[in-house]
């Protein structure tokens, strides 16, 4: 607490109290431990000669001391990524309304950029501020690699989980040859939803079939809650979720839609590789999946209004490519196009 007097003259006399008790030294500055409810005042005693209203007393500052909020940082993004990789959006942090703080983290947006963060261990804050002006804060590291060449063609490891996956050149795209597979198996009767778990449906809910085919995903959890075109999503740090035009631009090294879906099936001379597993519709029922009519959805980053999404499927009966606006409920694959 500082007093400033009026008129207190060349050497004014300061006494505080507390709650009524005098406390403190003749100093216009008084520094103590509060409790909640403490009334504080200064009484000043000025020495200027025929002074008025001597001693004069402030009015009472009444303390009121605000609970400290409770902070928690449940990591929504990677932990471990490259300088090479697209910004991400940092997620996790509550109660909501803070802001995050560290390395190549911008605090407005909440977003980090693993390029000027540089490589090395970084912490990462979130803080938050209640009502009662009380600051919190809860932290979690992320580790940025340097960046690792690519020679297309050849396999990648997902620096994330050690998973491997092989590539494939295709004009001046370089794709996964083979469907994405990270996260966690859960029953395909569960919904993917926003809990900073990275969740996946294995086919016939098999985790040896995610090992072989790849996982399916609803589209909110392979954009991580993040809807941004082009974003990372659950791709490997330096590759995206690819768009609907980098999906046209695929289909047209290949003569078009119209005749790219036996090429992209292996019949002929791509290495794509697009297996026909099925896809899981609303969340729950089987559909396309051996024996019968078979085929495979694969996902853009593209939405179509709040509740669609563009995709692209492909079937044993055509070998054609189809456009399907696709409910976000859904699970297909996901292929992930190098940055």
């Amino acid at each position: 607490y500082t007093a400033t007097p009026v008129n207190g003259g060349a050497n004014p006399f300061f006494q505080w109290k507390v709650n009524g008790m005098n406390v403190g030294t003749n100093l216009p500055l008084y520094t103590y431990l509060p409790e909640n409810n403490d009334i504080v005042l200064c009484q000043l005693t000025s020495d200027l000669i025929c002074a008025t209203n001597n001693p004069a007393t402030n009015n009472p500052c009444t303390v009121t001391i605000s609970t400290a909020p409770v902070v928690t940082y449940t990591v929504c993004h990677d932990v471990v990524t490259a300088v090479n990789a697209k910004p991400f959006k940092l997620r996790g942090g509550l109660p909501l309304g803070g802001a995050y703080s560290g390395p190549g983290v911008n605090s407005a947006t909440g977003i980090f950029d693993p390029l000027p963060a540089g490589p090395g261990t970084h912490q990462i804050t979130y803080t938050y501020t209640n009502a009662g002006l009380c600051t919190a804060g809860s932290s979690t590291t992320i580790v940025n690699l340097p960046a690792t060449p690519v020679i297309c063609g050849s396999s990648i490891t997902d620096i994330r989980d050690n998973k491997m996956y092989s590539t494939v050149q295709i004009g001046a795209q370089c794709w996964f040859a083979g469907n994405l597979n990270f996260g966690n198996m859960i029953n395909v009767s569960v919904p993917q939803v926003d809990n900073c778990i990275t969740e996946k449906y294995c086919p016939n809910n098999s985790g040896g079939n995610c090992t072989q085919y790849g996982g399916l995903y609803q589209w909110d959890e392979v954009m991580r809650f993040d809807p941004a075109s082009g974003g990372q999503g659950l791709c490997p740090p330096g590759w995206h979720v690819p768009t609907n035009p980098e999906w046209i631009t695929l289909f047209n090294f290949y003569g078009g839609q119209s005749m790219a879906g036996n090429l992209l099936k292996g019949q002929g001379a791509s290495d794509f590789r697009a297996l026909l597993t099925g896809v899981v519709y609303q969340n729950h029922t089987w559909s396309f999946s051996p024996p019968g009519l078979t085929a495979t959805f694969f996902w853009t980053s593209d939405t179509a209004g709040p509740w669609q999404t563009a995709s692209h499927g492909i079937n044993s009966a055509v070998g054609s490519v189809s456009d399907y606006l696709s409910a976000r409920s859904n699970a297909f694959a996901t292929r992930c196009l190098l940055d």
